[in-house]
């Protein structure tokens, strides 16, 4: 008895097309193989010629001129690897760090005086945080800027510490404090 629906392709059918259509799409968007590279005769077989372009006519008007880079390295024999265009040769003398200056008990002093200034700065500033804090009712702020203020206080302190002993070093090497 025959069926009334039409009769559906096989499943391997669909399978087929779908791995058709796979496979065009993965291998149509690849490039072709590169081609092998012509054979160089040795550098001795070759006739050294050198040219050069005719130079250019002084220009009477002055306009700026962009400098030309230099024109890309040979290899020097097949298989050598030539620098791309924009590689430069390195440079190993402008490469040394200099040695570090000497830290001075007066050097230190200094430094050690510039960030205690700038401590008294961040007290001040977090002393008016708290008090604008506790004026607006925010316990919580509050309690974080007087963390922070503690935290500065007791910087400040061996900082005031750290100047006094360097004071005294500076003395004691005959420098003016």
């Amino acid at each position: 008895m025959p069926s009334s629906s039409p009769r559906r392709p096989p499943l391997f059918a669909y399978v087929a097309v779908v791995a058709i259509a796979v496979a065009t799409y993965l291998f149509a968007d690849r490039a072709p193989a590169p081609a092998p590279a012509p054979e160089v005769p040795p550098a001795a077989a070759r006739p050294q010629v050198e040219q050069r372009a005719p130079a250019p006519p002084p220009s009477t008007m002055s306009t700026p001129v962009a400098p030309v880079p230099p024109a890309p390295p040979v290899a020097t024999h097949p298989g050598a690897p030539v620098l791309p265009p924009t590689a430069t040769e390195p440079r190993t003398k402008d490469l040394e760090i200099p040695p570090e200056e000497p830290q001075t008990p007066e050097w230190r002093l200094q430094k050690t005086t510039l960030i205690s200034r700038s401590l008294v700065k961040r007290i001040q500033r977090l002393e008016e945080a708290v008090r604008e804090a506790e004026a607006k009712g925010d316990r919580e702020t509050a309690q974080m800027e007087r963390v922070l203020l503690e935290r500065s206080r007791k910087r400040m302190a061996e900082l005031e510490q750290e100047i006094a002993s360097l004071r005294e070093q500076v003395r004691a090497d005959g420098g003016s404090p």
